[in-house]
């Protein structure tokens, strides 16, 4: 999250929440936006026909994984689906 326009904070600085983020309008959103993050790095890429499906496919076979809000379903070959949870 970015702290408001004109706060003046710093890159190295943070801001203390006196509100869990849990309750904030925007908390779904950045907690997808940090789970997708992951996701890619681990070699997952975003499938065309919708932003919540994510698919990766490698040696062992094919994951795909699901995710809605807070929420996710993995799918795919035991052997890929167990090398995709090591990663």
């Amino acid at each position: 999250m970015q702290a408001p326009e004109g706060l003046g904070i710093g890159d190295d600085e943070c801001l203390q929440l006196l509100k869990s983020i849990y309750g904030l309008v925007q908390a779904a959103r950045q907690f997808y936006k940090f789970f997708i993050a992951v996701l890619k790095k681990v070699g997952f890429e975003v499938s065309l026909a919708d932003p919540c499906l994510l698919v990766r496919c490698d040696e062992n076979g094919i994951v795909f994984f699901a995710v809605w809000v807070d929420d996710s379903l993995v799918i795919g070959h035991t052997k890929a689906i167990e090398k995709a949870i090591e990663d």
